[in-house]
């Protein structure tokens, strides 16, 4: 270092030289120190990096948690009882309908309402199962162990429809609510609507031979709209004189070809044939439904728009 002198130059240039050199140290420390903001900015990615780690592991723990509740929910889930029974008979009722007897056993005992239904499925490893609605009355006071159904034979169904007498196959007990037909006494109805299409008059069927709809009290009458392409395709014609002579009134409904000639019926959809219905008390009146989801839907509409009430149309699901 320059020591200073009395020279007054020499003490100019000391200082000029001691002022250099502060200013060299000072911009070296400023380059080589981190800047707060850097700092800032350096720390704040270390915190999202953990906080997008710690979200990313909390996910997977919530991802895992709610796979494993399931899994415990589906292994809870009880399986239905499948019990061996046999065939009585299946034949040919209409175009595409199959009439099929069982012989349930036991299990026929949880049957007591019209309405329910019982899973089949062919006795195999791994046969998929189907849900059938009971066709005939239950029969808890005669101890009948028959059980009848309609069924549309199609891809999933030619297994069952094609079965032949004493094949074993696989059911479960009566399923599902039924429809609530003991209301009906108990509300003062005195006119019950049936409405059904194809194989939806299955469960429509044991309600109407069940005598729950009380159909031979002079009080009360009913009136079955059947909804089917064409003449070819309508199921238990034969049984139509008893249902008539319980009181009932059937009107076919056509929606693929003109009624017949001197014949009673429909050309058209059951819910037209609804629409042009004169319900004269809908405060006295109830319905039964079954069948396809828009003729449902519909006919369901109309009720309410005719001043049925909604608790009053009775599904059997």
């Amino acid at each position: 270092m320059v020591r200073p002198s009395s020279s007054p130059f020499l003490l100019l240039l000391f200082l000029l030289l001691s002022a250099l050199i502060a200013l060299a140290t000072a911009a070296s420390a400023f380059v080589l120190a981190p800047s707060p903001c850097c700092r800032s900015v350096s720390h704040s990615g270390k915190s999202i990096r953990r906080h997008l780690a710690a979200s990313s592991s909390g996910g997977e723990k919530k991802v895992k948690a709610a796979t494993a509740a399931a899994s415990k929910k589906e292994e809870q889930k009880e399986e239905p009882a499948w019990v061996r029974v046999s065939v009585l008979e299946s034949r040919p009722v209409a175009e595409g309908l199959i009439h099929v007897a069982i012989d349930g056993g036991d299990l026929m005992a949880s049957y007591s309402v019209p309405g329910q239904y019982v899973q089949l499925k062919p006795h195999a490893p791994g046969a998929k199962p189907g849900f059938f609605a009971v066709a005939s009355p239950p029969s808890v006071k005669s101890g009948s162990s028959r059980a009848e159904f309609l069924i549309k034979k199609t891809e999933n169904t030619a297994w069952l429809c094609e079965a032949q007498a004493g094949e074993v196959i696989d059911m479960t007990p009566a399923m599902g609510k039924g429809y609530k037909i003991q209301s009906l006494d108990e509300e003062g109805i005195n006119f019950v609507l049936l409405l059904a299409a194809g194989s939806g008059i299955a469960p429509i069927r044991a309600a109407i031979e069940s005598e729950m709809l009380g159909l031979k009290k002079m009080s009360r009458y009913s009136r079955l709209y059947l909804g089917v392409r064409s003449p070819a395709h309508l199921p238990y014609t034969e049984k139509f004189d008893a249902w008539r002579e319980k009181g009932l009134e059937i009107i076919p409904c056509f929606s693929r070809a003109p009624v017949p000639m001197n014949s009673s019926g429909y050309w058209g959809y059951v819910q037209q044939g609804l629409a042009g219905d004169d319900i004269r008390r809908p405060d006295k009146t109830a319905a039964l439904v079954c069948g396809m989801k828009d003729m449902a839907n519909l006919s369901t509409h109309i009720l309410k728009q005719k001043g049925v009430a909604p608790e009053r149309i009775l599904f059997n699901f």
